[in-house]
């Protein structure tokens, strides 16, 4: 796994905690998991991408059972948390960064 250093990302200057690069399947709780992937980790949240829609402070459940990766082994298999911004893309994709609750 790589650390990210992508500064383009809105939280990326307000982070303290080491975030993962990851490309692997989840499943978000109003989500069946097709075209759902979580694109990095760090113990407060992720950024994932998924055709669902959310705004800022909707809340959701992350399932990390998907795939069992050592990153995701040592994590809770079901994360709740809120978006904390949005980037829509141009295709039937969202990306989302979320924070988890503790």
């Amino acid at each position: 796994m790589v650390l990210s250093n992508d500064k383009n990302h809105k939280e990326a200057d307000r982070r303290c905690e080491t975030r993962f690069e990851m490309d692997v399947p989840v499943r978000t709780d109003e989500g069946d998991g097709t075209e759902e992937k979580l694109l990095d980790m760090s113990a407060r949240g992720c950024r994932l991408i998924t055709p669902l829609v959310y705004n800022e402070g909707d809340m959701l459940l992350v399932d990390l059972t998907r795939n069992r990766t050592t990153i995701l082994m040592h994590s809770p298999e079901f994360r709740r948390g809120k978006v904390v911004w949005v980037r829509r893309g141009t295709g039937n994709l969202g990306e989302y960064g979320i924070e988890f609750f503790q």
